[in-house]
């Protein structure tokens, strides 16, 4: 029962209890929904927000130019908060010259990337260093002949020098395996480092050792060191999620993009490209409507729909279901 329903006085106290209580669970449930901590959400005039902050520019008269809030939950990266890099903005040239979409834009962490320095860049623009993380091989837990493995492609068309550079799999550790000294890549050419490299003992793994977690999603760093061995950048970071065993994941078009499950395992080599169905959706019909204007508006033509093929033939028919 609550105060109200008990017929207690809400003034003083009792009201400002339930407010708190209110409060409280509110925090609670945004913090869980948003992937952060209570203490992260603030209520403040009239608006609710998670964690973030807002930055604003206005002239010299005080008169705002623009502002907006950036976060460390859903699509925005979390390793600009505290874990070296900054926020980087993909494309300035494509941001709206006018509100509301400016804003709108500005406030979409998928226009947002972790920088690659380490401590950001500002002032200058900084470039990529060409060494990224192509394909990986992570979850092999039911095979006997492979190992988790991890390819670095130099995309550049100048040799790159990665000795004492270090791969892992944790923002809480970045110095995990360190890559044996003047170990160099040519131009376009590929490196694989596989677990005899970075857990050459898994059942007594030491310390920096670590396999890939193919069954649930990992992540993979690789951090680039200066003469000193000091850290000074994330060359590369792929996240990725769970994997079917023996299946690859690979950047898509090669060096280039984003990791798609591949349709061979091309580690040392230009990737296949991406597995594509077997079950495939060949057709969409979005919007019906009426051009001839003789469908009946309740008529089976008249309707969206969604059309899944199977074009698995090679080995036969096989049925697959779908719930």
């Amino acid at each position: 029962a609550t105060a109200a329903s008990s017929g207690s006085d809400l003034n003083g106290m009792a009201a400002q209890n339930a407010c708190d209580t209110i409060r409280e669970r509110m925090a609670e449930h945004l913090a869980e929904r948003y992937q952060t901590t209570p203490d992260q959400v603030q209520f403040a005039d009239g608006m609710v927000r998670i964690g973030g902050e807002r930055i604003a520019l206005a002239d010299r008269y005080g008169q705002p130019i623009l502002g907006f809030t950036y976060n460390d939950a859903n699509d925005w990266t979390d390793l600009a908060d505290g874990r070296g890099p900054s926020l980087v903005m993909i494309d300035p040239t494509a941001v709206p010259q006018s509100d509301p979409e400016r804003t709108d834009y500005l406030e979409d962490g998928t226009n947002w990337r972790p920088s690659s320095p380490i401590g950001g860049s500002p002032g200058r623009e900084a470039q990529p260093v060409g060494i990224v993380v192509n394909e990986v091989l992570t979850h092999t837990d039911l095979l006997q002949d492979q190992i988790d493995a991890i390819e670095l492609h130099n995309t550049t068309d100048t040799e790159i020098n990665i000795g004492g550079w270090y791969l892992s799999d944790s923002n809480d550790n970045y110095r995990k395996f360190r890559i044996p000294d003047d170990t160099v890549l040519l131009p376009g050419t590929y490196r694989v480092f596989d677990e005899s490299h970075f857990n050459p003992t898994p059942e007594t793994p030491g310390v920096g050792d670590f396999a890939l977690n193919g069954a649930h999603g990992d992540d993979v760093y690789l951090m680039a060191t200066d003469a000193s061995g000091n850290l000074i950048r994330f060359a590369d970071h792929v996240e990725f999620p769970a994997t079917a065993n023996g299946e690859t994941l690979g950047r898509w078009p090669n060096g280039l993009g984003e990791l798609y499950p591949m349709a061979e395992n091309t580690l040392g080599s230009a990737n296949s490209g991406p597995r594509v169905g077997p079950v495939i959706i060949s057709e969409v019909h979005y919007n019906p409507g009426d051009v001839l204007g003789d469908l009946d508006p309740g008529g089976e033509e008249n309707l969206e729909f969604v059309e899944i093929f199977n074009e698995w033939t090679r080995f036969g028919p096989g049925d697959f279901s779908i719930v």
